[in-house]
């Protein structure tokens, strides 16, 4: 039995800060960041609710007037 082989997922990445994929505004881009202290590596994000479902949007260093940061990640 010959199994076929998933394709690799294709990665796209970008050297400044981008919103979302060019030509795929449906696909955010998630910047990563470091840790001051440790340098680990991690996605900054926030966990939102659009069209009744459950997304992760990409998350800045500052936030917008009423943002309490209980959605951030």
């Amino acid at each position: 039995m010959v199994h076929a082989r998933k394709p690799k997922p294709c990665r796209h990445i970008e050297l400044s800060k981008q919103v979302a994929k060019p030509g795929e505004p449906e696909k955010p881009m998630f910047g990563l960041v470091f840790c001051r202290q440790c340098g680990a590596a991690y996605y900054r994000i926030r966990d939102a609710h659009e069209h009744g479902k459950r997304v992760l949007l990409p998350r800045d260093d500052r936030r917008e007037e009423g943002d309490d940061g209980s959605g951030d990640g």
